[in-house]
């Protein structure tokens, strides 16, 4: 399991990867829930020589300290990184909503004036493809941050059906522990409810998005079997590259696939 990573000094959202380094340093934007330790596994796949950043959520303890924005997020974000890296160029990376968020900091980080190198995402989907108040999709995220994997199958439109009833209480943790898709040490009940309203905070965030257009180039990386077209082409003045590497929307960021996109990341960086 992975174990996360120490947080930066202060209330600041900034986590420290790997700081020493003589490349350009990548920040890591977090996904939807707020958390960054998918991107550990970027630590050894980049090499010694890469600095490694990454952005959390502010509401990583209590939801009213989150943004009520993506734009908010940028805005705020952007002036994180600047504080550790004062000038350009920038270069973002970002997992899921971590690719919609670091597109728009891109944006910002151009409005002040600065150089943004790139923007690299890995299955940030079109907001059209998740659903706001998927109560569902909510507690399957919470099941891959604990590295739980479980089969859904039958069971997927009971879930949905208890999601909708009860989104953030005690009976939806006690349903999966019942079914076997929690074990009972895993989560608290507390932990569980405020991670499930994050998680829904950020997807209704999400699909309020309405992305600017940036200069930077784009690289993308899509799970599955084939991208979802042009989307991102629509919003950059620069080049869009493309690669579908597999696995699904959760495991596209764990091995084998995170090594595939590791290492086109390196001959990028």
């Amino acid at each position: 399991m992975l174990s996360a990573p120490a947080r930066a000094k202060g209330n600041s959202p900034l986590v420290v990867l790997h700081e020493p380094g003589e490349r350009v340093p990548l920040f890591c934007i977090h996904p939807a829930g707020g958390q960054v330790t998918a991107y550990l596994r970027l630590r050894p796949l980049l090499g010694d020589e890469q600095p490694l950043f990454a952005i959390q959520s502010r509401a990583s303890e209590t939801l009213e300290r989150e943004q009520p924005s993506i734009e908010a997020m940028a805005i705020d974000y952007a002036s994180v990184i600047q504080g550790v890296h004062p000038t350009g160029p920038y270069r973002l990376l970002g997992w899921s909503m971590g690719g919609f968020i670091g597109h728009a900091i891109a944006r910002e980080l151009e409005l002040r004036g600065e150089l943004v190198e790139g923007i690299a995402m890995i299955d940030s989907r079109p907001v059209a493809e998740f659903d706001a108040n998927d109560t569902a999709l909510a507690v399957m995220s919470v099941m891959h941050d604990l590295q739980l994997s479980p089969e859904l199958g039958s069971v997927l439109p009971e879930l949905r059906k208890l999601g909708a009833k009860s989104p953030e209480g005690p009976d939806l943790l006690r349903w999966c522990r019942s079914h076997g898709l929690i074990p009972e040490a895993a989560i608290s009940v507390g932990a569980f409810s405020s991670t499930v309203r994050r998680y829904l905070r950020h997807f209704q965030l999400l699909r309020d998005h309405r992305p600017g257009t940036v200069h930077a180039p784009i690289a993308a990386w899509w799970s599955g079997s084939s991208s979802p077209g042009s989307y991102w082409s629509k919003y950059t003045k620069g080049e869009v590259r493309e690669k579908v590497v597999g696995g699904t929307h959760f495991t596209v960021i764990r091995p084998p696939h995170i090594e595939v996109i590791a290492a086109e990341l390196r001959s990028l960086l």
